[in-house]
């Protein structure tokens, strides 16, 4: 496991890392060879298919990411951002609900749509009965209903980090999304990238496409 000071020492062109630790590298999918970096570099074509039965097919899921800083005071910005810019789905990080039953959280969600969501738990101590408290971090998936959305439980337990993870169904297609937040006021330490790990080694086992987004 390397260091972010290491990671960076190694941005230049005259360090070469071992067989081994290539090959790690790109079974995580953290980097490409060089002949599959040139092939994915070219540019994008979108093709239309057609329907089947009559029935629309999602070909395309438009996935978009915002750190909130609170729901509460937002909920008709998110929700009008979600409409306006055509979105599928949407990972809110820094959430500061409480419960799924937030009031603010529902409203951020517009007609047409579902809402899966982590919040932050609660400590014995937490000033709950005062007027100004509010629990920062906290995670929502915001998506659309044509889209069979589902949350998963990775039954992984993490201290550095918060997230969380949603199945999409489209026919018989599926995908993994990974919503992550990382409070930026606690340092980063070798074992926030130990737990993200254990947590991608996770998703690894799933046969499908896996989206990952946050705040890291």
């Amino acid at each position: 496991m390397f260091t972010s000071a290491e990671l960076y020492t190694m941005n230049t062109y005259d360090v070469r890392l071992t067989r081994a630790v290539r090959k790690s590298i790109f079974s995580l999918r953290l980097w490409l060879p060089a002949r599959q970096r040139v092939h994915s570099q070219r540019p994008a074509q979108r093709t239309t298919v057609a329907p089947r039965n009559d029935d629309a097919v999602m070909d395309d899921v438009t996935v978009g990411c915002v750190n909130a800083q609170s729901v509460g005071n937002k909920s008709a910005t998110l929700s009008r951002a979600i409409i306006d810019n055509h979105l599928d789905v949407l990972v809110v990080t820094e959430t500061w609900h409480e419960d799924s039953e937030s009031t603010s959280l529902k409203r951020a969600v517009p007609p047409g749509f579902g809402c899966i969501d982590a919040a932050r738990p609660l400590t014995p101590d937490a000033p709950v009965d005062t007027l100004y408290f509010q629990n920062h971090g906290g995670l929502a998936i915001i998506f659309r209903d044509s889209i069979v959305f589902r949350k998963k439980c990775l039954d992984i337990s993490v201290t550095t980090f918060e997230f969380l993870c949603g199945v999409a169904t489209m026919r018989d297609r599926h995908l993994v999304l990974l919503g992550v937040y990382r409070p930026g006021s606690q340092s980063l330490t070798s074992t926030f990238y130990d737990e993200l790990a254990a947590v991608f080694e996770r998703l690894a086992t799933y046969s499908c496409p896996v989206v990952v987004c946050g705040d890291f």
